[in-house]
């Protein structure tokens, strides 16, 4: 389907995920069985290492300096960039990612890699996530707290 020989091939729930394309510009594909479609979930950059877990697949794009770690939401055909200047920026040392890993929790991704810091020679393993979304009780007190000041506003000015 891709006309490259695929790479790097994994497999979850019915699910394949690899790598395919020239030696400087492979791209992500993703087989889902039960459909039996495939999609190319990136388009440019030089994408490595496809992981999936659920509905979520992550991979590395090797164009960028120090690599950059994606993350595609597969229900909504999202994709979150996971690392970027901000690392580098917050004295991480011109940092490389590799090696990602996705985790589906209850609907919700993880993705784990490890990077090493050129600065300091640090190998570590970093975890991101989705922000986190408000529980209903936490909207509900807002909801509260804005009546109560429209009360107050209203209240000052009759």
């Amino acid at each position: 389907a891709t006309g490259n020989a695929a790479l790097d091939p994994k497999v979850h729930n019915g699910r394949v995920v690899w790598e395919a394309g020239p030696m400087l510009g492979s791209q992500i594909y993703l087989y889902d069985c039960s459909s039996a479609t495939t999609v190319q979930i990136t388009s440019g950059g030089d994408n490595r290492d496809p992981q999936i877990n659920g509905n979520y697949v992550t991979w590395v794009d090797l164009s960028a300096p120090g690599y950059d770690i994606y993350v595609y939401d597969i229900a909504n055909a999202m994709t979150t960039l996971i690392t970027d200047a901000s690392w580098t920026q917050a004295g991480n040392g011109n940092p490389t990612y590799g090696n990602p890993q996705v985790y589906d929790i209850g609907g919700d991704w993880v993705v784990t890699w490890a990077y090493s810091d050129s600065t300091h020679g640090i190998s570590a393993i970093a975890v991101a996530g989705p922000a986190p979304i408000p529980e209903p009780g936490t909207l509900c007190l807002v909801g509260f707290a804005l009546a109560g000041v429209a009360g107050v506003v209203r209240k000052r000015l009759r």
